[in-house]
C-alpha cells in the first residue's frame, strides 16, 4: 500500500482484496475489521493437525526468509550469514547461554597488566573439515585475512587497535606486527593501547579461523560443513563427525529459502519444517492453542530496531528537523497493535538485556508540536521522503504505519522495497532519506550499538548508515573503549546515549523478542540470546511410530 492525497477509508477498499497481516494494525486504531479471506487461510491452517515430518529423524529442517549474503567470514554483515557461521567455522572465544565468555579454539589467555598484550594457547585437537588442525599460522592468517586491504572488509575494525595494523593496510608491511606466532599452538596479540572490547570481537563471525590452505573454500573447523547451496532455494549443511566439542547429534540441516510468511506456517503444520519463528498475527493463535503452547520458546534479543535519517540529505541534516519527525510517531501504539508480545520498548540505542535500565528519557509523542517544528524549520512538506526498506512483510507493515502517521502531519513517505543484497548497497551509497533496518549484537556489550552505528569513521559500510558525524561523540565512544573501569564505562555509555537522543540520527524503535515453535518431535534445543551463539550440537529429532 502507498498512502496518496486520499483519506484512509478511500484506501481500505484496495486493502481488502490482499492478503496482508497490517489489519493487525487497524482493528484498535480505526476500529476496522481484517479480510475475510486471511482469518479463512489462518483457520484453515490451524484446523489441520500435525503431519509426520517427510524428512528422516536425522535431518533438522529450518529456513531463512532469504538468501545470506555471503560465507566469507570477512565479509559477513548480516545475521543469516552470521548464524551459519557459527555452524561452519569457530573462534577464538565464545559466549555461552548465560553470555559468559568461554574458550573456544583458544584452550586458554591471558591478559598483561598493562592491558595492550594478550596471549593465547590454542587447542592441539582441533582439525578443520580438510583434515589439518588447527595452528597458530592458521589464526594469524584468518586475522589477517579480515585487515587485508585487499578483501576490503566492512568489519576490518575489529583489529584497528593492534599495532601494525595501519602499516598492513597501507601495504607497508607482509604481517600485521601486533600478531605474533610463539609456537605452533601459542600466538600473542599485542595493542596499540588498553582497548576493553577486543576479547568480544574476537567472538564475532568475522573473527572465525579458517585454514590457511582453503583458497575459495573458506574450509572451517565447526560441527557442520557445506554439502551444497541451492541459491533461493535451499542450503545443506552435512555434519562434521571430527568436531572437537563433540559431534552434533543431528546428521544434517536443510535451510530451505522461504519468503512468503503464509508458507512457513502452512509448511511447520504439514510437517515440512521443525522450527519456525511464528509470525505476529499467528501468535495468539498458538498461544491459545493446547496442542502447541508448551512448545513455544521466547527469547529476548540483544538487538535494536530502527528507523534512520540520512543525515547527509539538506532535507534532514537539521537535528530539529530529525527530532521532529521522531515526535511525530506514536511509539507505544506501534508496539501494541504490530509487535504485541513479540517486541518491548527501548528507551535508547542500547538495548535493555545489555544493560540495566538508564535514566534515558525517549523523545515523546506530540504530533502537533512536530508539524509547527517542521513549519519554523522550513522544511519542505511538497518533496516526499523516501524511506528504504529491505523486502519482508512485517518490515513493510511498519513502514506502512510510519507513513501513515507521517503523513498526519503532513510528510509524505514513499516506500522503496528492494531486495536485501540491493538494499544494503542502497544504504552504502546513501541513495534514501529513511531507512528501516535491526543492528543484533555481535558481542553483548553496549559498545558494540555506539561504536559501528555512530562513530563517523564507519560511514558508510561499517554500519553507519545514517552518515551521521559528531567529533564529541566520536572521542566519548573512543573514551569509553579504552575504560577499563565498569562504573566509568556506565557514565560515558549514557552520557554518550544523551547527546544521541538529542541529535537523533534514527529513532530506536524496539528490541524483538523472538517466538519459536517447535515440532513435538524436537529435543535438546536452548535458545541462544546472540544470533551467532548457537552451534546446534545437542538438538535432535525423536520420533515415534506410527
Amino acid at each position: 500500500m502507498r498512502l496518496k492525497n486520499k483519506s484512509w477509508k478511500l484506501e481500505v477498499g484496495s486493502w481488502m482484496q490482499k492478503p496482508r497481516t497490517f489489519f493487525s494494525f487497524l482493528p484498535l486504531t480505526f476500529n476496522l475489521q481484517p479480510p475475510t479471506f486471511f482469518l479463512i487461510s489462518l483457520c484453515i491452517l490451524f484446523l489441520h493437525g500435525c503431519s509426520r515430518p517427510i524428512d528422516d529423524s536425522k535431518t533438522l529442517n529450518l529456513y531463512f526468509d532469504a538468501d545470506p549474503i555471503t560465507l566469507d567470514p570477512a565479509l559477513i554483515t548480516d545475521v543469516r550469514s552470521g548464524k551459519l557461521a557459527a555452524l561452519l567455522y569457530d573462534t577464538l572465544l565464545q559466549y555461552d547461554e548465560k553470555l559468559t565468555l568461554i574458550s573456544s579454539l583458544a584452550k586458554s589467555w591471558k591478559i598483561s597488566k598493562d592491558g595492550k598484550v594478550y596471549t593465547f594457547l590454542l587447542r592441539s585437537d582441533v582439525p578443520f573439515s580438510n583434515g589439518r588442525f588447527l595452528k597458530a599460522r592458521d589464526v594469524r592468517f584468518s586475522l589477517e585475512r579480515l585487515a587485508s586491504p585487499s578483501n576490503q572488509s566492512p568489519r576490518a575494525w575489529i583489529l584497528s587497535h593492534v599495532q601494525g595494523f595501519q602499516e598492513f593496510q597501507e601495504k607497508k608491511n607482509k604481517h600485521i606486527c601486533g600478531i605474533r606466532i610463539l609456537n605452533s599452538h601459542k600466538i600473542k596479540i599485542v595493542l596499540q593501547r588498553p582497548f576493553s572490547p577486543f576479547l568480544s570481537m574476537l567472538t564475532m563471525p568475522n573473527a572465525s579461523i579458517i585454514s590457511r590452505q582453503s583458497g575459495q573454500a573458506f574450509i572451517g573447523s565447526g560441527p557442520f560443513r557445506l554439502a551444497h547451496w541451492r541459491h533461493d532455494y535451499e542450503m545443506v549443511l552435512k555434519k562434521n563427525p571430527n568436531y572437537f566439542q563433540g559431534a552434533p547429534e543431528i546428521k544434517q540441516i536443510c535451510f530451505r529459502i522461504i519468503k512468503e510468511t503464509l508458507f512457513v506456517s502452512s509448511e511447520f503444520r504439514r510437517g515440512h519444517l521443525d522450527m519456525i519463528e511464528v509470525p505476529g498475527p499467528e501468535l495468539s493463535l498458538y498461544l491459545k492453542d493446547p496442542q502447541w503452547e508448551n512448545h513455544l520458546v521466547f527469547q529476548e534479543n540483544p538487538n535494536l530496531y530502527y528507523l534512520g535519517f540520512n543525515c547527509r540529505q539538506e532535507a534532514l541534516q537539521k537535528s530539529e528537523i530529525r527530532k521532529a519527525i521522531a515526535t511525530a510517531i506514536d511509539l507505544p501504539l506501534l508496539l501494541e497493535t504490530l509487535k504485541k508480545n513479540k517486541a518491548s520498548r527501548i528507551n535508547g540505542p542500547i538495548p535493555s538485556l545489555l544493560e540495566d535500565p538508564s535514566p534515558l528519557q525517549p523523545l515523546s509523542y506530540h504530533p502537533d508540536l512536530a508539524r509547527e517544528i517542521l513549519i519554523q524549520n522550513h522544511f519542505n512538506f511538497d518533496r516526499p521522503l523516501t524511506l528504504l526498506q529491505s523486502s519482508n512483510e512485517e518490515t513493510l507493515e511498519l513502514s506502512e504505519a510510519l507513513q501513515f502517521m507521517l503523513q498526519a502531519i503532513g510528510v509524505q513517505v514513499k516506500i522503496v522495497e528492494k531486495e536485501w543484497s540491493s538494499f544494503k548497497s542502497s544504504l552504502n551509497q546513501g541513495d534514501f532519506d529513511l531507512f528501516l533496518i535491526s543492528w543484533w549484537a555481535d558481542y553483548p556489550d553496549g559498545e558494540n550499538f555506539l561504536y559501528p552505528l555512530f562513530h563517523s569513521s564507519n560511514w558508510p559500510s561499517g554500519g553507519n548508515y545514517t552518515g551521521f558525524s559528531n567529533l564529541e561523540i566520536d572521542s566519548l565512544i573512543e573514551k569509553l573503549q579504552n575504560s577499563s573501569s565498569s562504573n566509568e564505562q556506565r557514565k560515558i555509555s549514557d552520557t554518550i546515549q544523551e547527546k544521541i537522543l538529542d541529535e537523533s540520527p534514527l529513532v530506536p524503535l524496539y528490541s524483538s523478542r523472538t517466538c519459536l515453535l517447535e515440532q513435538p518431535w524436537i529435543k535438546g534445543y536452548t535458545p541462544h540470546p546472540l544470533y551467532n551463539g548457537n552451534k546446534y550440537l545437542h538438538i535432535s529429532k525423536e520420533i515415534s511410530s506410527p
